[in-house]
């Protein structure tokens, strides 16, 4: 014999919850429902969260807005995670590593960590750790890119009570590029060197400074020009002076002609004598807002845009192979 079903409706924020009950065998016992208790009805909700123990059912509204519930009881707790101790972090449009770190967890047991990259576990397990960004895209001639973003999170753990911080991702951004590497035509200057079989520019980060390579952006042959662009911070020098160093990477020793101007492929003589340089490594020093130069290294500005313009030298050695690659650093010293 087929037994009826009995159902109770409850109307909740414009739901239906329904609750089915089928009758047991014993059609001559009394039958009830199980307890349903709702709790916060008194506002709009986004959906319910369901509870159930021995004495019943419990549908609590999740409020639209309502902030993550706590983490599980015996999960760590007072966990932050930062990305290169920040919450968001843009790297050069040749990417570079950032460092991840979870600190101030605290719980009665050990704490396991697993690290989401991208919404997938698993990128590490330790509670701090290094990840590398690759450039955006590989650069080569007549390339277009939107910024790459990547996104972390790290779940904590003491035993099976985890939680999941922050709740909102810290994310490394690596920017687009546009033709070839180029960003993009500063004050109408295309990217183009004339006179030179190619220019290669690069991007300099002053926040977060990262080693460049010229082998990254196409490789430096013996009649090209590599424009560094950086744009100087808000904080002015102090008697340690940022500077700019570029040496010979996996090329000839070779004499290059550097020149630290407001102008994009500037070689000329410079204002202060320490503004243009020549040897086998170039350094550029210079002091920024009210620092002191010395009467000899340039003066810059605080937030304005700057560029170091680099060429080699008439019969540089390295044109046998015309492999005349560069590893580029700005230093900050105490800024």
């Amino acid at each position: 014999m087929t037994h009826p079903i009995f159902r109770h409706g409850l109307a909740i924020a414009g739901a239906l919850l329904t609750c089915a009950v089928a009758l047991p065998a014993d059609a001559g016992k009394q039958v009830s429902g199980p307890t349903i208790s709702v709790v916060g009805v008194d506002d709009v909700c986004d959906s319910f969260n369901m509870t159930t123990d021995g004495t019943g059912t419990t549908l609590t509204c999740v409020r639209t807005g309502t902030p993550p519930p706590p983490p599980p009881a015996g999960a760590p707790t007072g966990c932050i995670a930062t990305v290169n101790l920040l919450t968001t972090v843009t790297l050069p449009q040749a990417g570079g590593s950032v460092n991840l770190a979870v600190t101030g967890c605290t719980s009665s047991t050990a704490i396991t960590y697993n690290w989401y990259r991208n919404g997938t576990l698993g990128a590490a397990s330790t509670s701090s750790w290094t990840d590398t960004s690759d450039k955006n895209p590989a650069l080569g001639q007549n390339t277009t890119s939107t910024d790459k973003t990547t996104s972390y999170q790290v779940q904590a753990c003491a035993g099976t009570a985890c939680t999941t911080v922050p709740t909102t991702p810290l994310t490394v951004i690596v920017p687009g590029t546009t033709g070839g590497g180029v960003p993009g035509p500063p004050g109408g200057w295309g990217g183009v060197c004339p006179g030179f079989t190619n220019t290669r520019v690069i991007p300099l980060s002053w926040t977060n400074p990262v080693r460049q390579y010229t082998s990254s952006y196409g490789g430096f042959g013996v009649n090209d020009a590599v424009v560094l662009e950086f744009t100087t911070g808000n904080i002015s020098s102090s008697s340690s002076l940022p500077h700019i160093v570029a040496v010979e990477f996996q090329s000839s020793p070779s004499t290059r002609i550097a020149a630290l101007s407001k102008t994009p492929c500037d070689f000329g003589p410079q204002p202060m004598p320490g503004g243009s340089t020549e040897g086998v490594t170039v350094t550029l020093a210079f002091a920024l807002g009210t620092g002191y130069n010395w009467g000899f290294y340039p003066l810059l500005e605080l937030n304005t845009k700057y560029y170091v313009n680099i060429k080699n030298s008439a019969n540089a050695a390295c044109a046998s192979n015309n492999n005349c690659n560069m590893s580029i650093e700005l230093q900050k010293s105490n800024l």
